[in-house]
Parts: structure tokens; C-alpha cells; sequence
């Protein structure tokens, strides 16, 4: 974290234990270790501000309607799922917003080709003070890293 003033250390800090726990939430969902009632579910939709939006490491943009509505089958159908989260950076922050960076790094995805893959993650946060982390997910782009670094 060298060379990052305070308020970058803490916004990373803050990102980073946020990326975490939604990984966390994503394995354990695919694997069926985390609760698949209403509260479980709920830990995804509250995660994501109402104008998410990311692009798939396939390009594909996808709105958070279109996430949560093809997730919640998913649950429990990839007991062997494991994640991985990697070199978080900090890129930017201002009042309204975090800007990250991640490497996301997966094992046994049976809805990915290979199924074991790594990817970037660049994500913006929306500063949100009744979450967790102070942060809710506003926007994601992933773009897959080469297969041979996986």
C-alpha cells in the first residue's frame, strides 16, 4: 500500500474486504454452504446499487435484473467451486466513489470455460454508509486473463 495516502489505505482496505466478502457469498451460494432462503439471497441483491451494470469476461453486458434473475438456481449446483481473490489495487477515490482493481482466480466452474480461470476485475464502489464496508457495488467489467496464467 506504499505510496497511497490514508484515505486510499482505508478506501482499499474497505474495498478489499468487500470484494472478499462477496466472493465468499458467491462460493459458498455455487457450492450450497450459504443459505439459499430469502436472507441468504438477499445478501447478493443488497450487495448491488439498483443501476448495477457489468460486462462479462465473454464482453456481455449484463444489468443487475438480468444477474439476480438467472442466479438464484445456482445455488448448490457446483459443490467443487472455489475463488480466489487477488492483487486488489487501489485506482481511484473521491467523495461519491472507490475505483479498484482484482484478480479473481477460479476452480471448478462448471459454467466457465476452462473451469479453472483467472480474470481482472475492475470495479467501481459507490460510497453507501449502511454497508458493511461503507461500499455497494455499482459496476464490474471482467475480462478473462490467459489461460495458461490460470
Amino acid at each position: 500500500m506504499s505510496g497511497l495516502s490514508q484515505n486510499e489505505s482505508d478506501d482499499l482496505a474497505a474495498a478489499r474486504a468487500e470484494i472478499e466478502a462477496f466472493h465468499v457469498f458467491l462460493e459458498g451460494w455455487f457450492t450450497g454452504t450459504w443459505p439459499s432462503d430469502d436472507a441468504g439471497y438477499a445478501t447478493l441483491a443488497d450487495s448491488l446499487r439498483e443501476d448495477f451494470s457489468m460486462i462479462t469476461p465473454a464482453g456481455l453486458h449484463r444489468s443487475r435484473q438480468q444477474l439476480l434473475g438467472g442466479f438464484r438456481p445456482g445455488h448448490g449446483t457446483n459443490p467443487d467451486f472455489r475463488i480466489e481473490i487477488r492483487a486488489v489495487e487501489h485506482i481511484e477515490s473521491n467523495v461519491d466513489s472507490v475505483l479498484v482493481r482484482y484478480q479473481e482466480w477460479q476452480w471448478g466452474a462448471i459454467n466457465s470455460t476452462p473451469p479453472d480461470n483467472a480474470r481482472w476485475g475492475t470495479v467501481l464502489f459507490a460510497r453507501d454508509a449502511a454497508r458493511p464496508h461503507g461500499l455497494r457495488w455499482k459496476w464490474l467489467h471482467e475480462t478473462s486473463l490467459p489461460v495458461e496464467t490460470a
